[in-house]
């Protein structure tokens, strides 16, 4: 609220010559309150939201700037998490971020991102074809006879499920018939056992990755309510229909907040006057005790 009345208006105003500015923004929840929408919709604001999910199309931060600067980060924090350290310190976090943060904000990267997002120059077929995707990768046609046991067969992307299974049948008729093994054979059985272990590390890792998609996404559907509900499916939302919504359940937001506020202070008072209760009954009998002991 702060950065458009104070940054964004007073910008845009003299060069906008009362003509409608646009606004473009992400579905953040501050960008989306009833005070500023109110803002855009008084000072002739058009206020637009992307749609979700597509900031890594459609932001060149997200596009160019962001990607190295993690990458830069993890590279940086990995050789302390490598030390074993329990924890990572805010220092110690920021002393791995500074350097990274200017490895990643070069010129050519942010210029990249504009360019990467179709704005500058002005090419929004570009956000079009990265859309669409590209088109799927054919699948790869088994090995001629004779060379079924390629070893190219395990490293083969997308996997080739019905070669490795006839090399994996033949390769049993042969143990079963005790025949001896030939060298592409004895090759074929290493890579597999090394593929074995790929797997299974591989599957550890998305099982790990599974596990914490599953809670986020959890979070996410008991988040799902209030304004973002109000704005499921509209991307222009400075309209008094939306902000009515939205002002109403902020409201609801306040006075159930309220709600909680008074409920907690009157429990804590009558703690208190409990306590004082108790503590005024501990007097009485001490006095009754004291009092013939003095006699």
């Amino acid at each position: 609220m702060q950065w458009l009345e104070t940054c964004f208006d007073p910008q845009t105003r003299e060069k906008a010559n009362r003509k409608p500015r646009v606004l473009v923004c992400d579905g953040h929840g501050s960008h989306v309150t009833g005070k500023f929408i109110c803002f855009c919709m008084e000072n002739n604001i058009k206020l637009m939201i992307l749609p979700p999910h597509s900031s890594h199309l459609t932001q060149p931060l997200d596009i160019a700037v962001f990607g190295p600067l993690k990458q830069f980060l993890s590279n940086a924090v990995y050789q302390l998490v490598g030390a074993n350290l329990s924890k990572l310190t805010k220092s110690e976090w920021l002393q791995c971020y500074i350097p990274a943060r200017v490895h990643a904000f070069t010129s050519s990267n942010i210029k990249s991102g504009w360019s990467g997002a179709g704005l500058v120059p002005f090419n929004p077929r570009k956000i079009i074809r990265r859309k669409l995707g590209r088109s799927p990768t054919p699948p790869s046609t088994p090995p001629p006879e004779g060379t079924i046991f390629d070893t190219a067969l395990l490293n083969s992307s997308p996997s080739n499920i019905e070669a490795t299974k006839e090399a994996n049948q033949q390769l049993k008729d042969i143990f079963i018939s005790n025949s001896e093994l030939a060298t592409p054979q004895k090759i074929y059985i290493l890579q597999m056992g090394q593929k074995v272990e790929q797997y299974q590390a591989r599957i550890a890792i998305l099982d790990a990755q599974k596990t914490a998609a599953e809670g986020i996404l959890s979070g996410r559907k008991r988040a799902e309510s209030g304004t973002q509900l109000f704005l499921k499916g509209k991307h222009f939302v400075s309209q008094p229909e939306v902000v009515e919504k939205i002002e109403n359940h902020e409201m609801m937001i306040t006075s159930q907040a309220k709600k909680r506020v008074n409920r907690t202070t009157k429990k804590a008072m009558d703690t208190a006057e409990i306590e004082g209760e108790e503590e005024h009954e501990l007097e009485e009998i001490a006095s009754t005790v004291v009092e013939p002991y003095n006699e």
